[in-house]
């Protein structure tokens, strides 16, 4: 078996028709998200959609489940403790995030 030069896989595509978060949805997720000192992310509601703020303010659709995905397509799943109502962690790439502010 050769483990010769492959392209990784891509993220899997959104589900087709997966409904927009509503607002009443949206509070489950927006907060602000801390990665020790490294790293944080905020989740707002602009009144029409979520936004993640980091260095600039990047609309995110609902791609499935309790992923969520930016324009360029990175992908954000929320993560709840059984019996939580809002998400207690965000992964992102390779770096989780625990809730620290609503």
């Amino acid at each position: 078996m050769s483990c010769g030069r492959q392209a990784l896989p891509g993220p899997p595509s959104p589900e087709a028709g997966a409904p927009p978060v509503t607002e009443k949805e949206a509070r489950r997720y927006t907060g602000t998200y801390t990665h020790q000192d490294l790293v944080r992310y905020a989740v707002t509601w602009d009144g029409r959609q979520l936004v993640l703020m980091t260095d600039a303010a990047r609309p995110l659709t609902r791609a499935r489940g309790e992923t969520i995905r930016t324009s360029e397509g990175e992908e954000l799943t929320f993560v709840f403790k059984p019996g939580e109502e809002k998400a207690c962690y965000l992964h992102m790439d390779l770096l989780s995030a625990i809730r620290t502010r609503d």
